[in-house]
């Protein structure tokens, strides 16, 4: 008889589970399902995000634009790189594969005879600094990196990255001619290695690469973060440096 009332009461949870998951599916799948109406109330945003893209030149694909005196930034549209020129020569941040092999042509073009003294990497993802081999014949240049991405490059060493030669734990303060560049590692809020600010206090000028898309919802999984209560810290610490411009990812503002 107990056996005959465990198999039924077996039965009955069973029954009652399946009911509950069709349930759960159907709320579920009503919820992710847009009829045209709905999907019209983002099509404005859309629009005002397309006009958010910068007018890419149809012969290079990039934009470059001199933001700050001496100061260009650049991208495809999608990634981007800075570079500055000083008086005692050029330092460039990032170099994505995307448009790197552009990069030294773009940077002659608008400082010409420059030589390019150093190249600061942001983190140690192929995506922004994939491109930074294009700069391998520059003689004497210096590539700078946090401590842990420096140590992560070399295990992987990777022919299209460029080698750190310069290193640093948490600060590092880059000086060439009358600029100044802070370099300031704020753990690991987008990368499993180390994410640096790149901030340029003459120009207060920021560089925080995959943090946020302005004007976006957050991106995909928070920009892929390991440490999610250090990447909701990241905006306070950016707002805090009193930067008139910054970069982050996509498109900048």
């Amino acid at each position: 008889m107990d056996t005959i009332k465990t198999k039924r009461d077996s039965l009955l949870f069973g029954l009652i589970s399946i009911l509950i998951m069709i349930f759960i599916f159907s709320v579920y799948a009503k919820a992710e399902t847009f009829d045209g109406k709905e999907i019209s109330r983002y099509l404005s945003t859309i629009e005002k995000t397309k006009k958010r893209q910068p007018p890419l030149d149809p012969k290079t694909g990039l934009y470059v634009n001199q933001i700050k005196p001496h100061l260009f930034y650049v991208t495809d549209g999608v990634y981007q790189s800075a570079f500055l020129e000083t008086a005692e020569g050029i330092i460039i941040f990032d170099s994505p594969p995307s448009f790197g092999n552009k990069l030294p042509a773009i940077i002659a073009q608008y400082a010409p005879d420059q030589k390019i003294k150093y190249l600061v990497y942001s983190h140690g993802h192929k995506d922004h600094i994939g491109g930074s081999a294009l700069f391998k014949s520059i003689e004497g240049l210096e590539v700078i990196a946090q401590e842990s991405v420096a140590n992560s490059l070399a295990h992987r060493a990777n022919p299209e990255i460029l080698p750190p030669t310069i290193s640093y734990t948490n600060y590092h303060t880059l000086s060439l001619g009358d600029d100044r560049i802070e370099l300031i590692n704020q753990g690991h809020f987008h990368s499993n290695d180390a994410d640096s600010f790149v901030y340029l206090p003459k120009q207060k000028f920021l560089i925080a690469v995959d943090v946020l898309s302005p004007g976006y919802a957050p991106f995909k999984e928070f920009e892929v973060t390991p440490d999610f209560g250090r990447y909701l810290t990241i905006f306070e610490l950016m707002a805090k440096t009193g930067a008139f411009l910054a970069v982050f990812q996509w498109f900048s503002k």
